[in-house]
């Protein structure tokens, strides 16, 4: 388990378009079969870069998994954001910024950390990740959320404490499910045997 950096964006933004390329979502935002792992990876560096700013990035000592997170704040200032899309997406950028802002509207109001890239295939990988993550911020008694794009990673998330929030389908768009994990209670100190004593 590793704490990712700067140097890692590009790999992990690699496997991420790799673990996206085929889902309903990727499929609807980018249909250019020819161009949309290029776009996607693209689009998951821009997402990557956005964590180490704002979050922060867990992986795999072997780089064959990774989750990042954001702390939910003032929102990306569109004109930049959309100029740095633009430049590495092409006419794909309105999609993906359309799609931002729509998850953007789904998400939870209250203070919480947000999943936005789950890059790898490995099940176990990704528990691991999660799990380790859910500790450090069951600890600070913060909650997170998620999209989920697909019933697979849906399922995933609610095996890690997650609900379903809210589903929703954009127009000509794939079913989405805005997930939900409410910090876990600490676990009560163990009280010393009777009779112990320092």
């Amino acid at each position: 388990m590793k704490t990712a950096g700067r140097a890692d964006v590009p790999v992990l933004a690699a496997l991420a378009a790799r673990t996206a390329a085929d889902t309903p979502t990727s499929r609807w935002l980018v249909p250019d079969s020819q161009r949309r792992i290029a776009v996607l990876d693209a689009w998951f560096q821009l997402l990557l870069e956005r964590a180490l700013q704002h979050g922060c990035i867990d992986m795999l000592a072997d780089r064959s998994a990774a989750l990042a997170w954001i702390e939910p704040g003032p929102d990306l200032e569109p004109g930049s954001f959309l100029l740095r899309l633009s430049s590495s997406c092409g006419k794909h950028a309105i999609m993906l910024l359309g799609y931002h802002y729509l998850l953007l509207r789904h998400r939870p109001a209250t203070s919480h950390m947000r999943l936005i890239v789950l890059a790898g295939t490995n099940p176990a990988g990704i528990a691991e990740l999660l799990a380790y993550r859910h500790r450090q911020l069951d600890s600070a008694a913060t909650p997170t959320s998620a999209t989920a794009d697909n019933p697979a990673l849906r399922d995933l998330l609610i095996t890690s404490g997650y609900q379903v929030a809210e589903s929703f389908r954009p127009a000509a768009g794939p079913q989405l499910w805005s997930m939900w994990r409410p910090a876990a209670p600490p676990r009560p100190q163990a009280r010393p045997a009777a009779g112990a004593g320092a």
